[in-house]
């Protein structure tokens, strides 16, 4: 995505992230882009790479999705119980020793999916809109758990780098 060509709700949003941390918008926009850039290059080494503007709830598909704030939300296919098995990691920018810690638990979507709306599930929502969202056929359900597992750690380790390299570092100063 082009800086020059941002929807105004995200930048809104980003105002509000900048204003939120003690920062400049061009600094929370540069860690905003990497972040958009990143998610593109994780799911897509992954083979995660059908991207969609909108995901229906009765679809029998994993997705992955990228909040405005950075959060990401991986979710399965459908068990046996018509439910979801959810991934949750909330990306928040550390200035201290805290860490970002993920959260399980298993749940129907609400409603479907869509860029810019949230993603509602039964129990929990996510209060930040949807930026993007990726759908695949081959996180299988026997194996979601490693997978998820896998993208988490590696989501958290790029954003929380992004951080340091945009932000924390900034805030330093």
């Amino acid at each position: 995505m082009n800086s020059n060509f941002i929807p105004e709700n995200y930048s809104k949003s980003i105002k509000k992230l900048a204003e939120k941390n003690g920062i400049e918008y061009d600094v929370m926009l540069d860690n905003w882009m990497k972040k958009y850039e990143e998610f593109d290059n994780i799911t897509n080494s992954y083979g995660i790479d059908q991207e969609t503007d909108l995901f229906d709830k009765n679809e029998n598909k994993p997705f992955i999705a990228l909040t405005i704030n950075g959060s990401i939300v991986i979710s399965s296919a459908l068990n046996n119980n018509q439910k979801r098995n959810v991934r949750y990691q909330s990306i928040k920018i550390r200035t201290d020793e805290s860490k970002n810690v993920p959260e399980y638990f298993e749940d129907n979507l609400a409603q479907s999916v869509e860029i810019n709306k949230k993603i509602l599930f039964e129990k929990t929502i996510e209060t930040s809109i949807i930026i993007r969202i990726k759908t695949a056929d081959n996180i299988i359900l026997d194996d979601f758990e490693e997978k998820a597992e896998q993208l988490t750690a590696e989501f958290t380790k790029v954003f929380e780098l992004i951080d340091e390299q945009t932000i924390t570092k900034r805030l330093e100063k």
